[in-house]
């Protein structure tokens, strides 16, 4: 369960972002992360690891609301560029094999929402 260590990220991240704007305009509700496709998470795992490592801490409480990002590919040799689906590696306007991932393997923090009326 990889899951565990990425939300222990999560919550290092925040922490270090919430000390950076100081004074925070509220208690903090929800954290929006984007995970690409090709990471493998589970979101309900991330969402328990996240929900139990934050306790004792600043983002106790807080939802954390994921934003999955599909895997796309650029083929090197006609330049199309387009969704991966199913894993297959393969470009699908010439069949070729030279590829390059362009997205689904992000995993950041996107965004911190704050109630201000606390």
């Amino acid at each position: 369960m990889h899951e565990f260590s990425l939300a222990e990220g999560l919550i290092k991240a925040v922490r270090e972002e919430m000390v950076r704007h100081q004074p925070l305009p509220g208690k903090l509700q929800r954290i929006r992360v984007v995970v690409g496709e090709m990471r493998q998470v589970v979101p309900e795992t991330l969402r328990f690891a996240y929900q139990t490592l934050a306790r004792g801490t600043e983002a106790e409480g807080s939802e954390l609301v994921i934003e999955p990002k599909p895997t796309a590919a650029e083929c090197r040799d006609c330049s199309w560029t387009g969704p991966i689906e199913n894993h297959l590696f393969i470009c699908k306007q010439c069949e070729s094999t030279n590829i390059t991932i362009i997205s689904g393997k992000e995993l950041f923090l996107s965004s911190m929402e704050f109630d201000k009326n606390e």
